[in-house]
């Protein structure tokens, strides 16, 4: 999640994420042949995603450099198991293993080594019953959830509704400082029922609460109890499988958990994640077979590949601007609205996305959202009616600063970011795109009571495919990223939150959609795909919210 925002799901998110998974022997092959890896030379236009689907920050880096190693169930003896390994090279490295805390390890990890109450069954994103086997709402602000029996934790701890409890109560601990929050903030505590049993009660009526619970990650209760930090570097979950050893920057090792509780195994023993930065490195190791799934590809990269081994998919994410409702020239709508016509976001699809993108429709969540509205229209470009409303504003010649981060957070977002600014120019704004490290610019558009900024440049994700957690985040006033104080939007809010039908809730999610495109809050530039690069032996499915379910994946030895 996501933005300095992914709604920092939004902060950081994205196009940087994936390691690679490797072998032993095969790991060490690699380090030469990475050394020896000269850049990626410029590559002709990348060729339109073959495949569509649809997708899906930072904790401080753990204060270890020595691999560790986790002591968790051994395998059953005499019991046949699965055999090979897969080998993931991701374009970052999880700063954290400690799911609570980091969205970016989530991604990557989530239906892997953990599990939650409910799950994406493919990547159409519908929910299916994973640890909870069932649920019922009691009342507007409680449900009830059956939880699944016989199921182990990879210590050999049993899953019972304590550890659904132990999870919520870690989640809420403001120092904890969870940036799973944006995700599960309207939850309120659980109340075991019986061993089986549990009641989520939320702040206020939810309609979004069983999609919630698919972001929850339920860790081994009794581990956490004993050392609440040791989920940092030593997670145990009851997912497919278990944590063997993790060596910051250098790799994360798993195995096969022999005691899974899913009717559907493993197919594969062991998987290695390696990270390395350079997408040329993560390209000449799946040219040369050392890596069988390779992400964060460029579309210059995706090039270099043939069409078969390139696996793209829609995403949740939308490159976006948050704009400073509360102070400076940026209050003016009619700047904001300037600053939309300005934007050529055709030419941005076509030449710098080079086809792996989309244009958005004037909201900052596609078709894949409840609240999406298709008779809502981008802000065409036309640079003749952005220089008008800014001469009718008296902002000529005024500076107009927009943060963003250098890092490379989503798909060629730092092109993107220096293009933007060089179109607001053309309008008679002088454009100021201040790139700083990630840190502070998270810092900058996280700043609510005084604002340094006219605009920062941030990744809304609507990995919940509802328009609530998005434009809550960024439109409703005291939103997490918000700087908005819109009276007719917080009535919608009020309504929409009141109402339990989400047929009913559709519809005033699309009138906030309007009111938030009318009135520009945030704006939307472009909405990027995930690209992969796999071996001709892997088949995988990407999905919206970039998650890598390994159990959906099936690897030919």
């Amino acid at each position: 999640m996501s933005s300095v925002g992914r709604d920092s799901r939004e902060c950081q998110c994205r196009y940087s994420r994936r390691d690679v998974i490797r072998a032993g022997v095969g790991f060490l092959g690699m380090v030469g042949l990475f050394a020896a890896c000269a850049p990626t030379p410029a590559a002709p236009a990348g060729s339109k995603p073959t495949e569509a689907a649809k997708p899906a920050e930072a904790q401080k880096p753990a204060d270890t450099s020595a691999p560790v190693t986790v002591a968790t169930v051994a395998p059953a003896q005499g019991k046949a198991g699965p055999t090979g390994t897969l080998r993931i090279m991701l374009g970052a490295e999880a700063p954290s293993l400690d799911f609570h805390v980091s969205t970016t390890g989530r991604i990557w990890y989530a239906d892997n080594l953990y599990d939650t109450l409910v799950r994406a069954a493919d990547p159409s994103m519908k929910q299916e019953p994973s640890l909870a086997t069932s649920w019922e709402r009691i009342d507007p602000l409680r449900m009830r959830f059956k939880l699944r029996q016989g199921v182990k934790f990879h210590n050999g701890e049993p899953f019972t509704s304590e550890a659904v409890v132990v999870a919520i109560k870690r989640l809420n601990d403001p120092e904890l400082k969870s940036q799973l929050l944006g995700l599960i903030d309207t939850v309120k505590e659980a109340v075991p029922v019986d061993d089986y049993t549990v009641d989520i009660v939320t702040k206020g009526p939810d309609p979004l609460l069983v999609q919630r619970t698919s972001f929850l990650p339920v860790l081994a209760p009794g581990a956490l109890t004993k050392d609440p930090k040791s989920a940092n570097t030593m997670p145990i979950g009851t997912g497919p499988f278990r944590l063997v050893e993790w060596a910051p920057a250098q790799h994360v090792k798993l195995t096969a958990f022999d005691e899974y509780w899913g009717d559907t195994k493993p197919g594969f023993k062991d998987v290695t994640v390696v990270p390395r930065k350079e997408a040329s490195v993560r390209v000449t190791a799946l040219k040369a077979g050392e890596a069988h799934l390779i992400d964060n590809l460029t579309p210059e990269s995706a090039a270099q590949l043939p069409k078969e081994q390139v696996v793209s998919s829609r995403s949740t994410e939308c490159l976006s601007i948050r704009f400073n409702c509360m102070t400076g020239i940026s209050t003016d709508l009619r700047v904001r609205q300037a600053i939309a016509y300005s934007i050529d976001r055709a030419s941005i699809v076509k030449d710098i996305y080079q086809g792996f993108g989309e244009v958005p429709n004037g909201q900052v969540y596609n078709d894949l959202t409840l609240g999406y509205d298709p008779a809502i229209k981008e802000y065409p470009f036309d640079l003749e009616k952005a220089k008008q409303l800014v001469k009718e504003a008296g902002a000529e010649g005024k500076e107009f600063t927009i943060s963003g981060a250098t890092a490379n957070r989503w798909l060629k977002d730092r092109e993107i970011m220096e293009a933007v600014g060089a179109m607001i120019n053309k309008t008679g704004l002088k454009a100021n795109i201040k790139l700083v490290e990630l840190a502070e610019a998270t810092q900058i558009i996280y700043e609510q009571e005084k604002p340094v900024v006219q605009g920062s440049f941030t990744s809304p994700s609507s990995d919940l495919l509802d328009g609530d957690r998005v434009l809550s985040n960024y439109a409703k006033a005291g939103g997490r990223l918000s700087l908005n104080n819109d009276p007719e939007l917080e009535k919608l809010f009020e309504a929409e939150r009141a109402e339990l039908d989400n047929e009913k809730r559709g519809v005033i999610l699309r009138q906030m959609s309007q009111r938030v495109h009318d009135t520009v809050p945030v704006m939307a530039i472009s909405q990027p795909y995930w690209i992969y690069g796999v071996s001709p032996k892997l088949k995988m499915q990407a999905y919206p919210t970039g998650q890598l379910p390994m159990l959906r994946m099936q690897l030919s030895q």
